[in-house]
């Protein structure tokens, strides 16, 4: 067994007295903070640390800047600098408060899809950290650094926390497209097209007005055959209708008498080859025209063209209706109606070419047609204008009337008994008929 030697003994009992003297020594307290920055609105939690049980008491030195809870609890109010105290006994502990602003670039905010841009946290007086979410991530999303990407069309809030507070960005994500991508239209057509997705007002424009214009609210026209693009620039994008402008004929002829207040009806003879044709009374109301009346009608042997005298063919283009005529009474026209009799006659001589004449006030051999003697053809019919210049030889004696037996005309156009008098009681003044292939 080995002795204990004094210096060892001395050693420790000098360590039992020390032990025994600090156990009974108190730390002294602390706060955890003593300097803290914090945002308007913004909170955190101040603590006494070697307290004890000695009770701690809080007291803010300027309550409009900061004010703080019996619990340690400081929230920012206004922007400014302070003090906290915390009162353990007789000991004061200091805590300074720095109380700024805190504000995001943007409150609000509509985006396109697929877009991205970066949010920003603002501080006065004071620089502190955020942490960003979203309340929508499918809609936006946003990374640790606040750029937020929109995914999908619809609302999401972007949040960004910061000491106890927080800021929110509503956004809004749109899916923006024209109603239309692209348009074939004849002259005249007219369309509305619109911006969907968005309640934003676009601006319109037309890279060639001249064949298809469009109105500040997105009425489109087709004016002229060719091909123009429309734009529609809403929200820093720019979209286009690609527009092709073809039209036939008779597209063109309601076009280009839409706007005549003289002309108000309009019968098409759209000739479908042979001696056949289809006959079409078109009637305005306005600037629109409607198909009033449809039948089958016949035209020269020969087909339409350019006619002269005793060619059996109907001459192409747009002539006035002058007037109605018949051997029968008059059916109850709108327009004038010449009561056929034996003193008149279509006038095939040089002297009165192609004029109606009564034999009675121009007495001569004449070697027209004598009216009267078409029973059938012309029980009703319509004068038009064709060669009112009355050039010899041009052709004469043109007229719609009722259909014969051929099957085919000498150079008219003839419809049904009761198609004719269904035009007839149809047709006002100032109608024109239109002889065009279909």
């Amino acid at each position: 067994m080995k002795r204990i030697t004094f210096p060892l003994l001395l050693s420790a009992m000098l360590l039992i007295l020390f032990w025994g003297r600090t156990s009974t020594v108190h730390a002294e307290p602390v706060l955890n903070h003593y300097f803290a920055q914090i945002p308007e609105k913004g909170s955190f939690s101040l603590s006494v640390q070697g307290a004890g049980s000695e009770r701690v008491r809080f007291a803010s030195m300027n309550t409009a800047i900061a004010k703080v809870s019996s619990t340690g609890i400081v929230t920012g109010v206004s922007k400014g600098n302070t003090y906290i105290m915390a009162l353990v006994g007789s000991t004061h502990l200091v805590c300074r408060v720095r109380v700024g602003s805190f504000t995001l670039n943007r409150t609000a905010l509509v985006m396109l899809n697929n877009r991205s841009l970066a949010l920003q946290a603002m501080f006065s007086n004071i620089k502190s950290k955020v942490v960003w979410r979203s309340s929508a991530p499918d809609v936006v999303s946003v990374d640790v650094a606040g750029k937020i990407t929109s995914k999908s069309p619809g609302i999401a809030v972007i949040r960004a926390y910061c000491m106890g507070t927080y800021r929110d960005c509503r956004i809004k994500v749109e899916q923006i497209s024209l109603s239309r991508s692209s348009l074939s239209l004849s002259i005249g057509g007219q369309v509305i097209l619109s911006v969907r997705g968005t309640s934003a007002q676009p601006v319109w424009s037309s890279s060639d007005p001249d064949i298809v214009s469009v109105t500040a609210n997105g009425g489109v026209t087709a004016r002229r055959d060719g091909t123009a693009i429309l734009f529609a620039k809403v929200r820093g994008v720019t979209l286009r209708c690609y527009v092709t402008v073809k039209s036939t004929t008779w597209d063109r002829l309601l076009y280009q008498y839409r706007s005549d207040p003289k002309t108000k009806q309009l019968v098409f003879v759209r000739y479908t080859g042979g001696s056949s044709a289809i006959v079409e009374l078109y009637t305005k109301k306005g600037s629109s025209w409607t198909k009033a009346f449809s039948c089958s009608g016949e035209v020269g042997q020969l087909g339409i063209g350019t006619a002269r005298e005793g060619s059996a063919v109907t001459p192409q283009g747009v002539y006035n209706l002058t007037s109605g005529f018949g051997i029968s009474p008059n059916p109850g026209t709108r327009m004038p109606y010449v009561r056929v009799n034996q003193y008149l006659y279509w006038c095939g001589d040089r002297q009165y070419y192609n004029r109606l004449i009564d034999i009675r006030e121009y007495p001569h051999d004449c070697e027209g047609e004598h009216l009267i003697e078409y029973s059938q053809c012309y029980e009703y019919g319509m004068f038009f204008d064709y060669n009112k210049e009355n050039i010899y030889g041009k052709g004469s004696a043109f007229f719609l009337h009722v259909k014969g037996n051929a099957g085919y005309t000498l150079g008219c156009v003839a419809v049904s008994r009761s198609d004719m008098i269904r035009l007839l009681l149809l047709c006002e003044t100032g109608a024109k008929i239109c002889i065009y292939p279909y």
